[in-house]
């Protein structure tokens, strides 16, 4: 009876361990794909932005709040667990790197916006969105370290936390 009693708890555990394994990986994942479709919508807002302006992205995310419908909270990510601040002063506390590149010549796979911070989500990597709009996870930074790398005269800001 006792050993029954131990195999019970013994699987309990196993299982206790795998639920909570789930429940992690369905979190992590929903906070990547919150703040996917935040660069989604940055994205959006900044295509339009340029088609009203000569093809030239803003030289800060600031006037894109008057593009889309887009308040505090699409320029935080879930995943850092921080609260959206005011809008007069989003460059200084937006979860997400932009880099204006209304000087560069056929940027079109260059780099507009990006995660701030890799532990955003939970170390594992950032989302990224191209300037021709294609957006995607980039595990462990790699692209974004292969990118700096090949246009070392950009001087990219990189995510703090990116080894």
């Amino acid at each position: 009876m006792k050993h029954v009693i131990l195999w019970t708890f013994f699987a309990l555990g196993i299982v206790a361990g795998a639920l909570g394994a789930l429940a992690w990986r369905f979190q992590t994942s929903g906070a990547r794909e919150s703040c996917y479709s935040n660069l989604n919508a940055l994205s959006e807002s900044m295509s339009m932005y340029a088609r009203e302006h000569s093809g030239a992205f803003p030289s800060n995310v600031a006037p894109l709040s008057a593009y889309g419908s887009l308040g505090p909270g699409v320029f935080a990510c879930r995943g850092s667990q921080r609260a959206p601040g005011d809008m007069s002063d989003v460059d200084k506390w937006t979860d997400y790197i932009y880099l204006s590149w209304s000087t560069a010549t056929n940027a079109n796979n260059y780099a507009l916006a990006y995660d701030r911070r890799m532990s955003n989500h939970q170390g594992m990597g950032v989302n990224v969105v191209l300037v021709n709009g294609v957006e995607f996870w980039d595990h462990e930074g790699t692209w974004l370290k292969a990118f700096a790398r090949r246009h070392p005269e950009l001087k990219l800001d990189l995510p703090r936390d990116l080894k």
